[in-house]
């Protein structure tokens, strides 16, 4: 190396400046670093799926959508959701849809492709006149399912256990649960992606699935046909060996290459005593706002849950999807159905002391619920079940009403003649509002007092002598309806609120029904010629947008209308007591209940109207 280059390098390293040319000594060997990253796996990646041999069926978007907490109307418009105001995530991680869900769902209308589940019948009927070298007979007639043809009909039939008049054929119930979850992940890439070109940049996670979704559930459907041989062929060309021989030409089974590639798996097991054919095939839903209830005959129809009549009942519950409804006697029992209200679903979970002012309400999902007996307060966190119940406060024994914000955390319970009492962590801990409050003096002055809360429990009413509103959770209370005003201290019995707190509906016992559009600030009274005169109302409820409502008459009929509140219409339900005293409403109108009193000797029943 020469003077000056030994300066320059050296100059270089001291001042740690990179070089670009230098002279070097040679070496040789190496290192070696050796860094591996994290497996990368495209489960929660959008993909695309071949759908061909996939059953295909419409699925509601709005029933989908209630199991991740997304309320939307019957047209798919999003309401509320309950998620995470600060990630902006929903609660709900995962959904499943039961076997329960799947036969609701499973109807001609919505199924709109069997796929690869075609030709299950005249396969297994090729499979055994291969192996017996001809027909056979069972019960004195030839073996033939369905004539070999297996279509909706047949799907739908032999899901719900029809065993097609083959005689000593037996069904097995279906079993079995579908469920999509990391649901976040998932409707943030659908977002983000948009690959079914449905959303746009103002759609959120809050919104959920969207019509035109599509769910691909890889081995969605099994169907298992079996017969047993006594005693099986095993001479000539004819049982194991003629399946054998055929394997190719009935195509038997199918390999893993060919599964990768059809979607679906065929597989045929057979010895002297059985045979049997199993085919699994994809399932696909695809999210649509299509239904096919009849909403014009909401709060016609209502039927009488026999179980629970000879009682005098008080309140009644609906979560907002209809899945969980509860009801309240004056024996302080509490009956919950976890199945839409369908009569043999009801029974007894729980029994608070009795009162004449026995009162329940529960949270949007069922989840929780706040029981109250004027004179202590109840309340479960796991959708009513038996030993879900603890008391968490006493108070004094009033007139009371129950009420629930939507997400649960807000929970409400005011007393008449004694005040307001709320809680905001779910129930655990209750507070009772200021004795001084004008609120409280409004209702201590009458025997009637009614509270209902919006979604997130930020909007509130309450009637008693006036109409009082809050915007702020309940914290403060101001006077909607003013002492001058032409319906003051009147007897006011019942509100109910929309989800998002907008439109009200308040009616007044001998009285009138009124609305609110701005959140409980004004009211107008509503006219119509069903309401021209003063009814006895009880209760009042209304669906999540507040287009469906329902009123009860005590002692008269129900009054129902389906556009807000501009017409309306009555019913005459035959019951022995028309003692009316609540009625409850899912967020989409499609699920009712309601019950009556005791009256003149004459028990409550419980009735519930499902559209």
């Amino acid at each position: 190396m020469s003077y000056s280059s030994y300066t320059n390098a050296t100059q270089n390293n001291n001042n740690n400046q990179v070089l670009s040319n230098s002279s070097a000594f040679d070496g040789e060997g190496g290192y070696l670093i050796n860094q591996t990253f994290p497996f990368y796996s495209l489960v929660n990646e959008i993909l695309t799926h071949n759908l061909t041999n996939a059953l295909q069926l419409k699925y509601n978007l709005r029933d989908i959508n209630y199991k991740i907490g997304v309320v939307t109307d019957k047209d798919g418009k999003h309401l509320v959701s309950n998620f995470d105001s600060t990630s902006g995530y929903l609660t709900t991680e995962t959904l499943q849809i039961d076997s329960t869900d799947f036969l609701n769902n499973l109807t001609p209308s919505n199924i709109i492709t069997i796929g690869a589940l075609e030709p299950i019948y005249s396969d297994f009927i090729a499979t055994i006149r291969r192996y017996f070298n001809g027909d056979i007979t069972v019960g004195g007639s030839f073996f033939n399912i369905n004539n070999g043809v297996f279509d909706k009909g047949a799907l739908i039939n032999i899901a719900n256990g029809h065993n097609f008049d083959v005689e000593g054929s037996i069904v097995s119930d279906i079993s079995g649960v579908t469920s999509i979850k990391d649901i976040n992940d998932k409707l943030q890439r659908a977002i983000a992606k948009n690959p079914f070109n449905n959303r746009d940049q103002t759609t959120r996670i809050r919104d959920g699935f969207q019509e035109g979704d599509v769910v691909f559930i890889p081995e969605g459907l099994t169907i298992r046909l079996s017969i047993d041989i006594n005693p099986g062929p095993i001479y000539g060309n004819s049982g194991v060996l003629a399946l054998d021989a055929s394997a190719n030409d009935l195509n038997l089974n199918n390999s893993e290459t060919e599964r990768s590639q059809t979607k679906f798996f065929k597989t045929t097991t057979y010895d002297l005593s059985n045979i049997t054919q199993v085919y699994t095939v994809p399932l696909s839903f695809i999210l649509t706002n299509e239904t096919s209830y009849a909403y014009q005959d909401y709060a016609v129809n209502w039927d009488e849950v026999g179980k629970l009549a000879g009682k005098s009942w008080n309140k009644v519950a609906v979560s907002s999807d209809g899945h969980y409804m509860t009801a309240i006697n004056t024996v302080g029992e509490i009956y919950c159905s976890s199945n839409y209200g369908r009569i043999p679903s009801w029974s007894r979970k729980f029994s608070i002391p009795a009162n004449d002012v026995c009162s329940i309400n529960m949270s949007f999902n069922g989840k929780y619920q706040v029981a109250c007996n004027g004179a202590s307060i109840f309340v479960s966190s796991n959708y009513g079940k038996t030993n879900s119940w603890s008391k968490t406060l006493e108070i004094d024994n009033t007139i009371i009403n129950t009420n629930v914000s939507l997400n649960g955390q807000y929970q409400a319970v005011v007393s008449s003649g004694d005040g307001l009492y709320q809680s905001t962590n779910y129930g655990i801990t209750w507070k009772k509002y200021d004795e001084n409050a004008d609120v409280i003096e409004s209702i201590k002055t009458f025997p009637n007092a009614s509270i209902a809360l919006s979604f997130t429990g930020r909007y509130q009413t309450i009637v008693s002598q006036y109409v009082w509103y809050s915007h702020d959770y309940g914290v403060t209370w101001r006077n909607a309806t003013g002492i001058d005003d032409p319906y003051e201290q009147e007897d006011w019995v019942d509100v109910c609120v929309s989800s998002i707190g907008d439109v009200q509906y308040a009616a007044i016992q001998n009285g009138y029904i009124y609305k609110s559009i701005d959140y409980g600030l004004s009211w107008t009274k509503i006219i119509h010629s069903e309401l021209s005169i003063p009814r006895n109302f009880s209760s009042i409820s209304c669906s999540a947008k507040g287009d469906h409502i329902t009123a009860t008459e005590n002692g008269g009929r129900i009054y129902h209308s389906i556009d807000a509140g501009v017409t309306w219409s009555a019913t005459d339900v035959l019951v022995s007591s028309k003692a009316w005293k609540s009625v409850a409403v899912s967020a989409n109108g499609q699920y009712q209940v309601a019950c009556t009193h005791k009256a003149n000797a004459v028990s409550g029943v419980v009735f519930t109207s499902i559209l």
